[in-house]
């Protein structure tokens, strides 16, 4: 693995976990988000990390604030429980929340913003105001179609254009998928490693 020059990044995540998502499915999205963090150098001065979940009532686990290496990151991410029972995807209000509860609070100016959607299913809610609110605020919105129920033309809404410079699905398997976006966000490049 290596890294291309270092970048400050403002690096949300929000993953969905409804009663839609299996939780063997939930655990293998955050495995994911850990995966593509892996292939960032993380610090206080470049890459920071946020982790949400897309539900009925959105969650933010934690901000950019939070965690400053790695192996505190995998920590918090492995203490995420399964939200799924009774939940629905709202992913318009989950982008709202991102947007206060991430970039809203972020103390460093002038660094990129990205944020990730690993999403399996239609939203419950309305996603266009809330998408467009978020990239008119700057932030560059990436996403990560990882299930069969997914829309496509939903997801093409929401994500920065160009589309196909912002969205990934899991066609070819989620690792392949993985990969690709950690080539399209163009701050690191993974080489070898497992998923």
């Amino acid at each position: 693995m290596f890294f291309f020059a270092a970048l400050q990044v403002d690096l949300g995540f929000l993953v969905e976990g409804t009663k839609n998502v299996l939780e063997s499915e939930f655990i293998q999205y955050l495995e994911i988000v850990k995966y593509i963090y892996h292939a960032f150098p993380i610090s206080p001065e470049n890459v920071q990390v946020g982790l949400g979940i897309i539900s009925s009532n959105p969650e933010i686990v934690f901000g950019f604030d939070k965690y400053f290496d790695k192996a505190s990151l995998d920590s918090a991410v492995n203490s995420v429980e399964y939200p799924g029972i009774q939940q629905v995807a709202n992913i318009g209000q989950s982008l709202l929340v991102a947007k206060e509860a991430f970039y809203g609070k972020s103390t460093r100016k002038g660094v990129r913003k990205v944020l990730i959607l690993l999403v399996k299913n239609k939203s419950n809610d309305e996603i266009s105001e809330p998408a467009r609110r978020l990239r008119d605020s700057g932030v560059e919105i990436f996403c990560f179609a990882v299930g069969g129920r997914v829309d496509v033309h939903e997801l093409a809404e929401i994500a920065t254009h160009p589309i196909n410079n912002h969205m990934v699905t899991a066609s070819d398997g989620l690792p392949k998928g993985a990969k690709k976006l950690i080539e399209l966000l163009e701050i690191a490049k993974v080489e070898s490693g497992n998923l």
